[in-house]
């Protein structure tokens, strides 16, 4: 189910008005969960079964980990719960993929073996809810949360319908605690939320679905491009990412909001950003902090222990991070060598910083922001094609377009395209670390938000014609 789809909205026109007058916490367990599973499976009902296999083995494992008798056992639950969760992902995600990647070297060595190859739609969501799983067993493990003895409330945790299928990646010892909390609804948390929904559908139909139509255009065909359209259309997709998977962010937590919990932001003006590493301080931070906390650390530590040096370390563990969390975004060798592209990214700054290489000048501070906003829009060229394409794509953008080249966007596009970034990275940057709740929770605006909130609906309906367009991260 998506959320800019006539389905969804008449989901949650029925959705939160039982919720909220449901008064019996245990009962409102219940209708969350089921209505989880509602949600979920309105994207493919055959895979229902397997987000509550992983549930269910998550839930019972945790309880293994926690009542062990020595740490022998405590050890060998904690792995065998980590190896099924990897397991299911492997199995679902990435079996065709490694299938392919052999079946290409046994052919290119001449020898007869084959792989086989299977048929089946990747089931929405799964990199989320395996991260947020495993988030959950590593916790128990370490002893910073108690496992949850009851089972509904565990699994209406872990499959959460707001951000079930494309995060945030929720993290038990912040988010599953406050199902033991009383949550009390206020019109003033009413409001807030439905500002951020609609913010988000704003983002969604009126911003990044307008830049699909273009993106696609240029992507998904054949004809070569000219150089002001090579540039342009990764620029557009550049925005299209962001508006796109912010705005979901955004409905996702309002939604969550009107439930009272509080889930917390996921993205921070991340094109404000001057360089690689406070990027991925602002850019998906559910993502960034899992895979800081559970990937990066402890391979800094083993790289310093291996290397006994810092900087070697950094960049052995970040490279190695990196790629796997291109890998984690999809199974094909365009996200493993955009991860790692910005792996080496923030390796070489790291570098710089080492070496004391810093300037203080405002016109540097520009620079370096535009240089980095340049990268990293050709990172997303990667990020959104397979490899051959992404080469011809940067052999047009470096000057060595062909003869034959045609203008299919415009001057028009390009000009707009050009301005909009600029308007976007302006404002991103005075608005970076800005706290904006208090402005729009003065009561003079309230009306303003709820206004707003009826006008986005309805013009999401028609815009999107009951269907929607899907949401990137939903493939991953």
């Amino acid at each position: 189910m998506y959320f800019n789809s006539l389905v969804f909205l008449l989901f949650s026109s029925v959705f939160f008005p039982v919720y909220l007058l449901i008064k019996d916490k245990k009962k409102k367990i219940l209708f969350l969960f089921f209505s989880s599973l509602l949600f979920y499976g309105f994207f493919n009902i055959f895979y229902l079964p397997l987000i509550f296999f992983v549930s269910s083995v998550n839930y019972f494992f945790a309880l293994k980990i926690h009542n062990a008798e020595n740490q022998k056992k405590k050890k060998t639950f904690y792995i065998s719960a980590v190896f099924v969760n990897l397991l299911v992902l492997f199995l679902f995600k990435y079996l065709n993929f490694f299938s392919t990647t052999f079946n290409g070297i046994f052919s290119f060595f001449g020898l007869s073996v084959s792989l086989p190859f299977f048929e089946f739609i990747l089931p929405a969501g799964i990199s989320f809810y395996i991260f947020l799983n495993i988030s959950y067993i590593i916790e128990v493990h370490r002893k910073t949360i108690i496992p949850e003895s009851n089972f509904f409330r565990y699994s209406a945790f872990a499959t959460f319908w707001p951000v079930v299928m494309a995060g945030p990646i929720l993290r038990a010892r912040n988010f599953l605690v406050q199902f033991n909390k009383k949550r009390t609804f206020s019109w003033e948390i009413f409001y807030q939320a439905f500002f951020l929904i609609s913010i988000g559908f704003f983002k969604k139909v009126f911003i990044a679905d307008n830049l699909s139509s273009y993106v696609s255009r240029v992507y998904d065909s054949s004809i070569p491009v000219t150089f002001s359209n090579a540039w342009s259309v990764a620029y557009a997709y550049t925005l299209q990412i962001y508006f796109d998977f912010s705005g979901y962010s955004d409905i996702a937590i309002g939604c969550a909001l009107i439930m009272g919990f509080k889930i917390p932001d996921n993205f921070n003006f991340p094109y404000a950003s001057s360089g690689f590493t406070e990027f991925w301080k602002r850019w998906h931070i559910s993502l960034s902090s899992f895979i800081r906390d559970y990937l990066f650390l402890p391979f800094s530590y083993s790289g310093f222990r291996k290397f006994k040096s810092l900087f070697i370390a950094y960049g052995y563990a970040s490279i190695l991070t990196m790629f796997l969390a291109g890998l984690w975004h999809g199974a094909s060798w365009n996200f493993v060598l955009w991860g790692m592209f910005h792996g080496i990214a923030l390796t070489i700054e790291r570098g710089m910083k080492l070496m004391k290489i810093k300037h203080k000048s405002k016109i540097y501070s520009i620079f370096k922001r535009i240089i980095f906003f340049n990268l990293l829009s050709l990172s997303w060229v990667l990020f959104r094609n397979e490899i051959p394409k992404a080469l011809k794509m940067y052999s047009i953008m470096f000057g060595f377009s062909s003869s034959d080249a045609i203008d299919i966007l415009g001057n028009t596009f390009m000009y707009g395209i050009i301005l909009i970034t600029i308007s976007v990275l302006i404002i991103q940057y005075f608005l970076a670390d800005k706290n904006l709740i208090p402005f729009f929770n003065k009561s003079k605006y309230l009306r303003i938000q709820y206004a707003a909130l009826l006008i986005i609906i309805w013009v999401l309906v028609i815009a999107a014609g009951g269907t929607g367009e899907p949401f990137i991260y939903f493939k991953f």
